[in-house]
């Protein structure tokens, strides 16, 4: 049975209404719970509590540490093959990203790819920008708004969380191009 209060607030602000879903009796779980269902029954348990071990360093210090946790974990993304693909946008977080790639294996060959509304579109801009600085092989794709009666119910199914906005269906039409050029 839907919660028309949660439906609603959520059309009119964009954001959910507090921990509740379209649902009424769905409830949000917490991060790092997991649900199991069995012999009928459900049950609530906890499978990871971040620690909150607040470490007092320089503010160099910090950031070194942060630098090296992401240059570690792209590392172990990226260095067992010599092919991977990166969404790019017209923002910093996946540039970001794209640099540490270049810094971590500088030989891996990087495809990149961006979605946009039209050619002059200022995350397509963004993205040639940032492909043509770190050398990728680039791709675009101009959105056709003609394909969304078929793809939208694809795209409710593949949503867990309706928080995202139009750029949901930019996003899905996007990976698939990812998808034929590279596995990773």
């Amino acid at each position: 049975e839907p919660d028309r209060t949660a439906i609603q607030h959520y059309l009119a602000t964009k954001y959910p209404l507090g921990g509740r879903s379209f649902l009424a009796k769905a409830h949000a779980m917490q991060g790092g719970q997991m649900l199991q269902w069995r012999d009928r029954r459900a049950k609530l348990s906890t499978y990871w509590k971040p620690d909150t071990n607040v470490v007092p360093r320089a503010r160099d210090a910090h950031v070194a540490v942060v630098r090296h946790a992401l240059l570690e974990a792209v590392h172990r993304q990226v260095h067992a093959f010599e092919r991977v693909g990166i969404t790019l946008g017209g923002g910093v977080d996946a540039a970001i990203v794209l640099g540490a790639i270049r810094r971590v294996a500088p030989d891996v060959r990087v495809s990149s790819f961006t979605i946009g509304a039209a050619e002059d579109d200022w995350e397509i801009v963004g993205a040639r920008e940032t492909a043509g600085e770190f050398g990728t092989d680039h791709h675009e794709s101009v959105f056709d708004p003609s394909v969304i009666p078929r793809e939208l119910p694809r795209l409710v199914w593949l949503t867990e969380d309706c928080g995202g906005r139009e750029e949901g269906m930019l996003q899905m039409q996007g990976l698939q191009e990812v998808g034929t050029h590279t596995g990773v």
